[in-house]
C-alpha cells in the first residue's frame, strides 16, 4: 500500500485515478482523516482522499482512488542502415555508437498507450 503523503513531488505528478485520470495535487498536508486533496482531471471541485489514496472513508473501492503508474522508462537507440540498438542511457547510446549512425532516437515507455513518443535527439546527413 502506498503513502501518498511520504512521496516526492515527482512521483506525486504522476499520480492518478485507479481509472487513469490525471489527479493534480494540491496537498498531502490536509486535515485527517483525507489529507490528500487534488484535482482530477479537468473537475473544477477539489477531492479529498486518505494516506493510501481511498477516496471512500469506509475503505470500498471507487474509481476516484489513487494509484502511482510505474515510472516511464526511456530508451535510447542508435539507428544505423539496416539495423538499431538500444541502450539504457544516452551516455550508453553515444559510446556505442559508430561514425555511420543515421540517427539517435530518444523513446519513452508510460505504460499507458500501444504507441511510443519518440524523439528524434540526433539526425546524421
Amino acid at each position: 500500500m502506498t503513502d501518498f503523503t511520504k512521496l516526492s513531488p515527482e512521483d506525486l505528478a504522476r499520480v492518478t485515478t485507479r481509472v487513469g485520470r490525471k489527479v493534480e495535487i494540491i496537498t498531502t498536508k490536509g486535515r485527517e482523516p483525507q489529507p490528500i486533496v487534488g484535482y482530477v482531471g479537468e473537475d473544477s471541485g477539489a477531492e479529498d482522499w486518505s494516506n493510501d489514496g481511498i477516496f471512500y472513508r469506509d475503505g470500498r473501492e471507487s474509481c476516484l482512488d489513487l494509484i502511482l503508474p510505474p515510472a516511464p522508462r526511456v530508451y535510447y537507440v542508435n539507428v544505423y542502415s539496416g539495423s538499431w540498438h538500444a541502450h539504457a542511457s544516452i551516455r550508453a547510446a553515444n559510446f556505442n555508437s559508430s561514425p555511420d549512425r543515421l540517427a539517435l532516437y530518444k523513446i519513452t515507455d508510460a505504460g499507458v498507450s500501444d504507441t511510443l513518443p519518440c524523439e528524434v535527439i540526433e539526425r546524421n546527413k
